[in-house]
């Protein structure tokens, strides 16, 4: 399953509106997308979890658009074997 890994933002991001994005598209609440919104300004890197490929795609887009770096990465399923 694929998540978005948004590791920077670009001068004049726009704040409300990707807080909007992140609550909308990653179904999240209000105050989860404001803290994310603030972990980016402060230059941390943010992973979204739990987006099917084209839900992954769309919200990576979205906050290229707004001025946020993203991206989005194909997690590895690793599988144990017994010996």
């Amino acid at each position: 399953m694929p998540s978005v890994l948004v590791t920077g933002w670009k001068p004049g991001l726009k704040k409300v509106s990707m807080t909007k994005v992140l609550k909308a598209r990653a179904a999240i609440g209000l105050e989860q997308a404001k803290s994310l919104t603030e972990q980016i300004l402060r230059g941390e890197s943010v992973r979204i979890d739990g987006l099917d490929a084209t839900e992954a795609s769309q919200l990576a887009a979205e906050l290229e658009n707004l001025g946020a770096t993203a991206l989005v990465q194909e997690n590895q399923v690793r599988e144990e074997t017994n010996p």
